[in-house]
């Protein structure tokens, strides 16, 4: 059972590496409210091949599927929702992430106005990391990606 991800190519990415995983003939059951994406789940599970039922209960809509033999466009799918560099940003993204393929007007806002920083420091937002790069800077301070944000040492 699957709460697919509100975002469309968050979703097709979810939905295909599922199905990659999947055994043919193995069941699945994917479900979104209405308003997240929902209403277009039974469509993107058929064009991925799937024959699907549905059914709506308390503002979601619910598909039942299983496997299909041999699915459609899974690779497109994944390759639409993999981690990229994102050239405008020349960071690593990747569609789910907040703001992930541009500068959301926030942090746009901070960047204009954030002074020079030092010492140690992290960047643990929602978002891909636009604002680490301007922080700590004196000699002898290197940055590093991890997984909940940027982070700096000696």
């Amino acid at each position: 059972m699957i709460l697919a991800p509100p975002g469309t190519l968050e979703r097709d990415f979810v939905l295909a590496q599922t199905l990659r995983a999947l055994a043919p003939g193995a069941p699945l059951t994917v479900f979104a409210p209405k308003a997240k994406g929902g209403s277009r789940l039974k469509t993107t599970l058929e064009g991925l091949g799937c024959a699907v039922s549905e059914t709506a209960r308390r503002h979601h809509r619910f598909c039942h599927t299983t496997r299909p033999g041999a699915p459609r466009g899974l690779a497109a799918a994944i390759v639409a929702g993999a981690p990229r560099i994102v050239e405008a940003l020349g960071l690593w993204s990747q569609p789910g992430v907040f703001s992930w393929d541009r500068i959301d007007p926030g942090s746009a806002r901070l960047l204009a106005l954030m002074p020079g920083l030092a010492g140690r420091g992290a960047d643990l937002g929602c978002g891909v990391g636009v604002l680490a790069p301007r922080g700590p800077g004196p000699p002898g301070m290197r940055a590093g990606r991890r997984w909940a944000g940027w982070w700096w040492a000696r």
